[in-house]
């Protein structure tokens, strides 16, 4: 499991606070299902609705509650304007009106939720619409969290068909799974979305247990529509009740050999009509699943079919021997490997040692003109982040590294610390990341940085020379083994990689 947070500052601060935001307003005794413990009775109250009565026991036997009816959320032209924005970033016109039609679905599923459940906060910046390269090839809005519970938005227009047609790869892939499933009509004409029913993915195991479906060769299952559940004061619940029970367990499927996947997939490509082929008249699925889980063979064809690249075969990118890992688990426990000592990561020691600190002390076998400015900074760095609501532990420890990245001096600070449960016991691990102009330069190169973990785009932002401060902030919240890829590229095109940040499982012994 990954979460992201956004900067800069002020952005990444609020999204910090927000991104643990729960409901005061259930209340819920030993209720059962099979995502947590609930049994006889609960009560929600969200907006101006509030419920009372049976929930599902461990027999699914139905709720039987008013259903919530279903409302009409208005579209404003910003909504429309963005769509169409959105949908050109797509290769095809039958793909890009699938597309617009998701925007639209995500846009008012946004304004629907923040009415009817305002203490809870929907993570959207993640949603796959605004990763184009993925957008392209799964025709659904997957991505979305409220707090740990993934969801899916699948679209339609006008009539409801007695078949909801849902992508193999947001149920197959523990990659792109959801643990709800949301059907979300488009009045497009009338400038309207409704949300209408929604399907859990273990209901979805028990529907394909009893009553298997087989997947369309167009990789999509026909659902039927009476396995969606249309009370939606149920959807609403189900945010409170899967958030304990949220298991994370789904593993990325093993990413094959660039090389290999590129040489089938330019092959067929060569071979076919025109590169928008849908990729399902040219591979099989499981050579698609494959591709689907190789986020940079997914760029590659993404660049490939909107003309930003020529149909050529590239090296597999060689990997050294000695390949860096930036194993965060071991910076807390004081060390550094020399590999990486050597390319001029310096450890910093706990910030409550930092303070007041003597610098030749901390690190005596560094000119103190050189660590000083870099512990200096590091407590404005912590002090500028408390004031913003965001509280760094006095147990973090951080890595500095000075960069030049055309011609432009940077330093870049990356922070780590653990998050416990109730119990004391860790959980998961924070990545924070600071990238900072450094003096005496003075800044006239913006730089963007991006975080990625092995599926999708979590970060991306830019520091530039015309801000009103000179550095900028991303974290990124992982589990255990779990590796995020940090990149800086420069507006002439020059980027630096590197070393993947990882913390070892091994750390917790």
């Amino acid at each position: 499991m990954r979460r992201a947070m956004n900067s800069s500052a002020s952005a990444f601060a609020a999204s910090f606070n927000g991104s643990n935001a729960r409901s005061a307003d259930v209340c819920a005794e030993d209720i059962c299902s099979p995502y947590g413990r609930l049994n006889t009775y609960a009560r929600l109250t969200t907006g101006r609705h509030a419920m009372k009565g049976p929930l599902a026991n461990s027999d699914n036997r139905p709720m039987d509650f008013e259903p919530l009816p279903i409302q009409a959320v208005a579209l404003s032209q910003q909504h429309f304007d963005q769509a169409v924005a959105i949908s050109d970033r797509v290769v095809s016109e039958p793909r890009q009106w699938q597309t617009y039609l998701n925007a639209l679905a995500l846009f008012g599923f946004q304004a629907w939720f923040a009415e009817q459940a305002p203490d809870l906060a929907l993570a959207w910046r993640h949603c796959s619409l605004f990763q184009p390269p993925y957008a392209n090839l799964i025709e659904v809005a997957y991505g979305l969290r409220v707090n740990d519970v993934k969801l899916c938005l699948i679209s339609t227009g006008g009539a409801i068909d007695a078949l909801v047609k849902l992508p193999r790869a947001v149920v197959d892939l523990a990659n792109f799974r959801a643990h709800l499933y949301i059907v979300v009509r488009v009045l497009e004409e009338q400038g309207q979305v409704q949300v209408l029913s929604f399907l859990r993915h273990d209901q979805w195991l028990a529907h394909q247990q009893a009553n298997p479906l087989h997947a369309e060769p167009d990789w999509s299952y026909r659902v039927p529509v009476q396995w969606f559940d249309q009370n939606l004061h149920r959807l609403l619940l189900q945010f409170q009740c899967m958030e304990d029970a949220v298991q994370h367990t789904d593993k990325s499927t093993e990413v094959p050999s660039w090389a290999e996947l590129q040489q089938d997939l330019t092959e067929r490509l060569a071979q076919a009509e025109s590169v928008e082929t849908p990729l399902w008249q040219l591979l099989t699925w499981e050579e698609g699943a494959q591709l689907l889980t190789a986020p940079a063979l997914v760029d590659w064809l993404y660049e490939v079919q909107t003309g930003q690249r020529s149909l050529v075969l590239e090296p597999e990118p060689a990997e050294s021997l000695l390949q860096p890992v930036l194993n965060a688990g071991a910076w807390l426990r004081n060390e550094l490997d020399e590999l990486n000592q050597s390319l001029g990561w310096l450890l910093l020691p706990p910030l409550a040692e930092l303070r007041g600190a003597d610098s030749t002390k901390l690190h005596p076998s560094e000119h103190p003109s050189t660590v000083q400015p870099v512990v200096e900074d590091l407590e404005l760095i912590r002090k500028q982040l408390g004031r913003e609501g965001t509280a760094i532990p006095t147990d973090a420890r951080c890595v500095y590294k000075a960069l030049t990245l055309d011609d432009q001096s940077l330093g870049l600070y990356a922070m780590t610390w653990l998050l416990r449960d109730e119990a004391g016991q860790p959980v998961e691990w924070v990545l924070l990341l600071v990238l900072k102009y450094l003096a005496p330069s003075s800044p006239h190169c913006t730089v963007a940085v991006t975080v990625k973990d092995q599926t999708a785009l979590l970060v991306e932002h830019r520091l530039t020379p015309e801000g009103d401060r000179n550095s900028i902030f991303a974290q990124v919240v992982g589990s255990w083994d779990e590796t995020f890829q940090v990149t800086l590229t420069a507006e002439t095109g020059e980027t630096l990689s590197l070393p993947p940040f990882t913390f070892s499982r091994s750390e917790l012994a």
